[in-house]
C-alpha cells in the first residue's frame, strides 16, 4: 500500500514516502526488491501544472500540500492556480498482464475533476482506474484493473492523480489516500473490463482484439465527409473518453468523438509548447487505436486562471441590452482587446498540435456562440459593452462617410460619432437605426470566426474547422448576434449545431435549415438527445423518432449529449434513461454505423424555396418569421416534397436558378437587389408562390405598393375586418386534395369590389375583379388563391399559417397547376399522409441509386401507396425488410404497411 506521511502537516513537507506492497504469495512480487522496498513519493513528477510547481518534485512544494494524521495528502488553498498532473513511475512485475489499482480520492466540486490513472506505455495512451463522482466532501475508494497489454517501456508503469485547481472554485480542497497495486489475474480483469456500463447495453470490445494502429485517412471532398474514401456519417457521444468508455460505444457501433480541449491547459501567456496539451492528445491517440474519429472543441469559455486573474470576467462579460450578462458561453465580450490578444495564442498553440493527429476530422471553434438571443432571453439585442459600442460608431463612420449622412439617414439628431448610443429596443431610434445596429452585430460576431479561421489556418492550414451554433434563428431570439446561419456557415467546412428538440416535426424542420444554410457541406449536431431530460419522458419510441427526425430533415452525423452519469442526459444514469429503453440507443448508433453510404450520401436537390428573410427576423424581434417561414415550409415538405429554406441573402440570380417555385411567406422582406433578382426569376419563367403581406414593406417597415411580379394590383383589409375566415369554394382540379374546410387568418383583399361598400349587406352578390384565375374563395366570396395570367405565378391572400387543409389545397396547387409533382410521395386514399415523413437521398456516386428514409410519426400503422418518379422501382428496405412491411408492387408504385412510430430506408434504383 501507497502510505503518503508527513512529520508536520503545517510545516515543510520532510518526508514525503509511499509505500508498495502487492499480494502475498504473488511471484512477481518476490522477484522485485525495488518494490519490496517502496518508491519515495518525493521523486513523484509535477508534469504539467503551473509554472511555480511544473517540472518539480513533491519533496520540493510541501508548503502547498497538508498531510493528515491517516497519511492523506490534502492541497492548500494558497496553492497556485491550474490544472494538476503528478506522475510517478512504479516497477511492473514481469510477465504480470493485470493490476489492480485503487485509491480513496477526495473533492468539492461539481465540475472539476479529481481521478487517478494508469499507463503502461509511457504515458502515450492512459486507462482511468476511477474519478469522484458529484458528492461534496466525501471519502470515495475507487478500483480499477490495468491491462498491460504489452510489455511496458523499461518494465516502468506510470500513475497519474490529475486535477484541476481553478482560479474562482474551491476545488483545492481535494485530497488522495491509501493508493494501493496488486498483481490481478488476466482473464478475471478482461472479464470485468468487458462488463456493461449499464444495464441495457451490450458487453464491451476486448481491447487485445479491438485495438489496433491507425491507418486511415480522413477528407471532405466534394461536400462530402470521406474515410479512407468512402462516405463517413459521425456517430458517437460527447465524453466517454477513456478506455473502458471507447470499448463500450465501440460495441454499440459509435465510430466518433466530440471533447473539449479547453483554454486553461495554457498554463501561461504567449505560446505554449506542445507538451501543454499533452494529456489530451494522448486521448485522441487512444480513440485512433479503437477506429474512432475525433473532433475537438476548443472550448474559450475555459479561461486560464492567469488571465482571470488580470481580468475580472465579471466585469468584461458582453452586456444586453437590459443590462445583464448575455451569451451563455461567452464569458468575454468578443471586442475586449485583452481576450482577443490573448486568446489567439491559445488558437496558435493548440492548432499545429492537433493538426497533426490523423483521426481528427474537424475542429470546433466554440461552444453555442452567440449573445443577444440565448434561448431563455430573447430581448438582449447584442453587446452594449463601451468598446463595442466604439467598434459600431466606427463602423458608421466607415458606412455613412460624415455625420450628416448618417442624421438624414436615422432621422436623428446626433450630435458626434462619439456620443451616439445605439438602440436598446427597435423603435427607440427608427427602424434604420435598428437595422444599422442589429447587422452590425452579426457581421462582427460572424467576422470574428472568420477571423479565427484566418489565425487557425496561418499555423495549420489544412485544418478543418467547424462551429456549433444555436438553434435561435427557429424562435424567439431570432433578432440578435450570433444567429445569421448564413453568415457564420462562411467560416465552417461542416455546418455544425447543438439541437435539442422535443418535437418530431420541429427537429426536422430545423435540420432542413440547417442542410438549407449550409449550402452542401455536411451538417453534423454536436450535441442532441431526446427531450425532455428524464427518463419518464423517454419512451424506446420518443428516443427513435426525436433522434432519427434530425437525420430526415439533413444531419450528416449525430453526437449523442452524453456519455457519463449525468441525472439528465446521461446515458449510464437511471434517472436519465430507463434500462429497457438502452436497447434503443444502441439500436440508433448502430443502424447508422451499417450503413454509413446511404445516409451520408447527400439530399436530392430541393426544386422548391422558401425564403427567410433576415431583415424582416431583426426587425421583428419575436417569432413573426420563423411562425411564418416554418408555415409556408411544412406545406411542401409534410406534402412530401423536397424543400430548401433560402436566406434572403441568397437570392441573387444565381441563387434562385437552382429553383423552379419560389415561395414568399407573409411578412418577408427583401431588399431592392434580392427584389430585382426575384423579378428577373419570374421574368424567365420561375414559378412564385406569395402569401400575405409578403413584401408590404420595405427592409425599415415603410409601406410599399404591391409588386407586379407577385400577380396582384391591389391589397387592403378585408370587407367588414373580417381577418379569419373558411375558405369556401375550391376549384375542380383542387376538390380531390381538399381535406375539409380550411380556416386561414390575416386575410387580404387583393380583388376589385365594384360594390357599393354602403350596399353591401349579408347575401348580396359580391362583384369582385381581379386578373387571373380564381383557384380558391373565401366566405365571403372573392378570390383567397389567385393564378396570375401566365401561370407561375400564385398569390394566396391569408398568411403563412400551416394547417393540414391548407397543405392540401397547396400541394394541389403545386402538382395541378404549377407542374411540379414530388419524386416520391406516400399516399393513403388517394392523399398525402402528413404524418409520414420522407427525406430522398442520392448516392453518392451512382446516379442511378436514391435512398428514401422515412419515418410514421402516428401512434398506428399506416398501410399506404409509395408513388415514385417515373423509372424509378424498389429494391429493397434495410432497416425491417419488404417482407415484413407486405410490399406490393404496382407498376411504378407499390404499397406497404408501416408499423408504428418507426424508420425505414428504402434503396431506389433506376
Amino acid at each position: 500500500m501507497f502510505k503518503m506521511i508527513f512529520k508536520d502537516s503545517l510545516c515543510c513537507l520532510a518526508v514525503l514516502a509511499v509505500f508498495m506492497s502487492f499480494a502475498a504469495g504473488c511471484s512477481a512480487q518476490q522477484s522485485n526488491p525495488e518494490i519490496k522496498k517502496g518508491v519515495v513519493l518525493t521523486e513523484g513528477m509535477i508534469v504539467s501544472g503551473p509554472d511555480e510547481v511544473r517540472g518539480k518534485m513533491l519533496g520540493e512544494l510541501g508548503k502547498w500540500f497538508v498531510a493528515g494524521a491517516d497519511g492523506e495528502i490534502m492541497l492548500t488553498a494558497d496553492a497556485p492556480n491550474g490544472r494538476y498532473n503528478i506522475h510517478w513511475s512504479v516497477n511492473c512485475p514481469a510477465g504480470a498482464k493485470a493490476l489492480e489499482i485503487s485509491a480513496d480520492l477526495l473533492k468539492h466540486n461539481q465540475n472539476q475533476g479529481n481521478s487517478l490513472s494508469a499507463s503502461c506505455d509511457g504515458g502515450e495512451t492512459w486507462q482511468q482506474m476511477g474519478s469522484n463522482t458529484p458528492k461534496s466532501w466525501v471519502w470515495e475508494k475507487i478500483k480499477s484493473d490495468l491491462l498491460v497489454l504489452s510489455a511496458p517501456p523499461e518494465g516502468k508503469i506510470l500513475i497519474r492523480w490529475g486535477f484541476n485547481k481553478p482560479h474562482d472554485g474551491n476545488i483545492w480542497r481535494v485530497g488522495i489516500q491509501n493508493i494501493k497495486i496488486e498483481v490481478g489475474d488476466e482473464e478475471a480483469a478482461i472479464a470485468r473490463y468487458r462488463e456493461p456500463a449499464a444495464v441495457g447495453l451490450p458487453q464491451r470490445l476486448d481491447p487485445r482484439i479491438a485495438k489496433k494502429p491507425w491507418t486511415s485517412k480522413l477528407e471532405i471532398k466534394d461536400n462530402m465527409m470521406l474515410k479512407d474514401g468512402k462516405p463517413f456519417f459521425p456517430i458517437g457521444f460527447n465524453y466517454g473518453v477513456v478506455d473502458r468508455d471507447l470499448a463500450q460505444v465501440k460495441a454499440m457501433g459509435c465510430n466518433a468523438l466530440t471533447y473539449d480541449v479547453g483554454w486553461r491547459e495554457c498554463p501561461k501567456p504567449g505560446i505554449v509548447g506542445e507538451e501543454a496539451f499533452e494529456r489530451y492528445i494522448n486521448l485522441v491517440r487512444n480513440a485512433a487505436k479503437w477506429d474512432v474519429v475525433y473532433f475537438p472543441i476548443l472550448a474559450g469559455h475555459y479561461v486560464p486562471g492567469w488571465f482571470l486573474k488580470e481580468h475580472d470576467s465579471n466585469k468584461e462579460f458582453p452586456l444586453g441590452s437590459d443590462g445583464k450578462k448575455t451569451g451563455h458561453w461567452m464569458k468575454y465580450s468578443l471586442h475586449y482587446e485583452p481576450f482577443r490578444e490573448h486568446v489567439v495564442n491559445y488558437w496558435k498553440s493548440v492548432m499545429p498540435v492537433l493538426e497533426k493527429e490523423s483521426n481528427i476530422m474537424a475542429t470546433s471553434f466554440w461552444n453555442e456562440p452567440s449573445y443577444g438571443g440565448s434561448w431563455a432571453w430573447s430581448d438582449q439585442f447584442g453587446d452594449y459593452r463601451p468598446y463595442a459600442i466604439d467598434d459600431y460608431r466606427e463602423h458608421l463612420k466607415k458606412k455613412y462617410n460624415s455625420l450628416a449622412t448618417l442624421k438624414r439617414a436615422h432621422r436623428q439628431s446626433y450630435t458626434s460619432f462619439e456620443t451616439l448610443q445605439p438602440p436598446r429596443k427597435p423603435d427607440e431610434f427608427g427602424r434604420v437605426a435598428w437595422l444599422d445596429w442589429m447587422e452590425y452585430g452579426q457581421e462582427y460576431f460572424a467576422d470574428f470566426y472568420n477571423w479565427e479561421r484566418e489565425v487557425i489556418h496561418s499555423v495549420a492550414p489544412k485544418a478543418r474547422l467547424n462551429n456549433k451554433k444555436q438553434t435561435n434563428i427557429w424562435d424567439n431570439s431570432t433578432a440578435s448576434s450570433g444567429t445569421n446561419w448564413h453568415l457564420m456557415q462562411e467560416s465552417e467546412d461542416i455546418f455544425g449545431i447543438n439541437a435539442y428538440i422535443s418535437s418530431v416535426f420541429a427537429a426536422r424542420n430545423i435540420f432542413d435549415g440547417a442542410r438549407s444554410y449550409a449550402n452542401g457541406k455536411p451538417v453534423v449536431v454536436f450535441e442532441t438527445n431526446a427531450m425532455p431530460p428524464n427518463a419518464d419522458a423517454r419512451t424506446a419510441d420518443v428516443v427513435r423518432c426525436q433522434l432519427w427526425a434530425q437525420i430526415l430533415g439533413g444531419a450528416r452525423g449525430v453526437f449523442l449529449f452524453m456519455f457519463n452519469a449525468d441525472r439528465q442526459h446521461g446515458l449510464v444514469s437511471d434517472t436519465s434513461v430507463k434500462p429497457e429503453v438502452r436497447p434503443e440507443y444502441v439500436r440508433f448508433t448502430s443502424t447508422i454505423s451499417k450503413h454509413q453510404r446511404q445516409l451520408a450520401s447527400p439530399h436530392v436537390p430541393a426544386r422548391i424555396a422558401v425564403i427567410y428573410s433576415t431583415p424582416a427576423a431583426l426587425q421583428y424581434p419575436d417569432n413573426t418569421v420563423p411562425k411564418n417561414v416554418i408555415g409556408a415550409f411544412n406545406m411542401f415538405r409534410n406534402s412530401h416534397y423536397q424543400t430548401d429554406i433560402l436566406p434572403s441573402e441568397r437570392c441573387t440570380p444565381e441563387g434562385l436558378a437552382e429553383y423552379e417555385l419560389i415561395v414568399l411567406p407573409s411578412y418577408c422582406i427583401l431588399k431592392k437587389p434580392e427584389i430585382k433578382a426575384i423579378n428577373g426569376f419570374v421574368a424567365k419563367g420561375g414559378k412564385l408562390m406569395s402569401f400575405a403581406k409578403s413584401l408590404a414593406t420595405d427592409e425599415y417597415l415603410n409601406t410599399i405598393k404591391p409588386l407586379k411580379f407577385q400577380g396582384i394590383e391591389t391589397r387592403s383589409e378585408p370587407i367588414g375586418g373580417r381577418t379569419d375566415q373558411e375558405l369556401s369554394w375550391v376549384s375542380p382540379k383542387l376538390a380531390p386534395y381538399e381535406v375539409a374546410e380550411a380556416t386561414v387568418t390575416g386575410i387580404e383583399k387583393v380583388s376589385q369590389i365594384a360594390n357599393d361598400p354602403a350596399k353591401i349587406i349579408q347575401g348580396i352578390a359580391i362583384e369582385a375583379k381581379q386578373k387571373g384565375t380564381v383557384l380558391v374563395m373565401n366566405r365571403d366570396s372573392y378570390a383567397a388563391i389567385l393564378l396570375a395570367p401566365g401561370d407561375n405565378v400564385v398569390y394566396c391572400a391569408f398568411e403563412s399559417n400551416y394547417s393540414p387543409e391548407i397543405r392540401g389545397l397547396v400541394e394541389g396547387i403545386t402538382r395541378e397547376y404549377l407542374g411540379i409533382k414530388q419524386k416520391v410521395r406516400m399516399t393513403r386514399d388517394e392523399m398525402v399522409d402528413p404524418g409520414i415523413m420522407t427525406s430522398l437521398r442520392q448516392d453518392y456516386k451512382d446516379p442511378d441509386r436514391r435512398y428514401l428514409l422515412v419515418m410514421n410519426t402516428k401512434h398506428r400503422p399506416r398501410t399506404l401507396e409509395l408513388e415514385l418518379d417515373t423509372g424509378w422501382k424498389i429494391e429493397r428496405e434495410y432497416f425491417h425488410g419488404l417482407d415484413a412491411l407486405g410490399y406490393n408492387p404496382q407498376g411504378e408504385s407499390a404499397t406497404v404497411r408501416l408499423p408504428k412510430r418507426e424508420v425505414f430506408l428504402f434503396e431506389l434504383i433506376k
